[in-house]
Parts: C-alpha cells; sequence; structure tokens
C-alpha cells in the first residue's frame, strides 16, 4: 500500500534515501511489479543491480518504491523499507541478520596484517 513505508530519522539535515531489508536472514530484492516499473530507467537489467549501493539510493527507485509502497516493491523473503540520512557521510550497507546502514570509517594495519600472512 502506497505511504506504507517505515522510515528512519537522524538529527542532521536529511535528504539521502536509502532502500534496505529487514527481513531477517533475507535477501534484498525487488517485487516483479517493482522491477517492471524501475526497468525502463536502466539500461542494465534490475536485477543485475539490485544489491549495489547507488541503485539502493537512487532516487528513481526510491520513487517508484514510494509509489507502490514498500511492501509492494518487496519481493520474495524481503521487507524493505526506506532509511534517510545524511548526505554528507560516506556510508555502505551492512549485513548480519538483517541490513542497516553505518557511516565507513578509516583503518589503519588491516592491509599489513594481511600482507605478512602471505
Amino acid at each position: 500500500m502506497p505511504g506504507d513505508c517505515q522510515r528512519s530519522t537522524h538529527i542532521r539535515q536529511i535528504i539521502m534515501r536509502v532502500a534496505i531489508d529487514v527481513m531477517p536472514y533475507g535477501d534484498f530484492s525487488l517485487s516483479k511489479l517493482a522491477i517492471e516499473k524501475i526497468q525502463p530507467f536502466f539500461e542494465t537489467h534490475v536485477c543485475n543491480l539490485e544489491l549495489e549501493e547507488s541503485f539502493r539510493s537512487d532516487p528513481r527507485v526510491i520513487k517508484v518504491i514510494d509509489e507502490i509502497g514498500c511492501k509492494a516493491a518487496s519481493g520474495s523473503s524481503c521487507n524493505i523499507i526506506i532509511i534517510e540520512i545524511p548526505d554528507d557521510i560516506d556510508w555502505y550497507i551492512e549485513k548480519k541478520c538483517v541490513e542497516w546502514i553505518a557511516e565507513k570509517h578509516r583503518t589503519w594495519g588491516k592491509e599489513e596484517r594481511n600482507e605478512e600472512r602471505q
């Protein structure tokens, strides 16, 4: 049902919206209806793009999900919600059972440890 998308907001100005899957142990996928409505915007088949972060934050994709509703846009074993995040952060989608948005942070030493093992 349109307008059924759960939203999460933060204190900073919200301008980026990202679709994620919150079904435990599910995999992000779009319904046939969502794919039919989104496909005309892309040259590559949508099924090949679904897991890309840039696809999941694409305003055209978010607009279709908003128009048909999160429930209707969710594929099998998937429960899509739209998360709102500040546009000024470097983010990625993380998954352990369910998905969430995490801010990227810098790390040091990881590469050096991997080189020592080889």
